[in-house]
């Protein structure tokens, strides 16, 4: 699950779920699930089908990141805007004391940024 989200792959996805019945809440040794890599790597397809399929969208990694603080690190608009549809709270901190709109400021991703700003 995790390396169909890191590739992009929402068919794949689809395959696993339905067919191999996969779990889409797997998470690694580091507790991201595939919507976090999903959301790392922009892969919006990927990351609307775990959605569909009823992924935690508020889980949290190790770092106390949600995907959120995963696509805003990595400058993903298009995933950020799902995300906050979708709900996940926009001023949670992760472990260190940053929120999703800090990561993005910190990485200099000011589409995501000013996307956060009214959030």
């Amino acid at each position: 699950m995790i390396v169909a989200a890191q590739n992009g792959s929402a068919e794949f996805i689809e395959v696993l779920i339905s067919e191999c019945h996969a779990r889409v809440d797997t998470v690694d040794d580091q507790q991201h699930t595939a919507l976090h890599w999903a959301a790392y790597k922009g892969n919006q397809d990927a990351a609307a089908k775990l959605i569909q399929h009823g992924v935690d969208f508020k889980a949290v990694d190790i770092d106390g990141r949600t995907a959120l603080h995963r696509a805003a690190e990595a400058g993903s608009v298009p995933i950020v805007q799902m995300l906050v549809f979708h709900g996940v709270d926009v001023k949670l901190h992760d472990v260190r004391g940053a929120t999703a709109r800090m990561l993005a400021k910190q990485m200099k991703k000011r589409g995501v940024d000013q996307l956060l700003v009214g959030s």
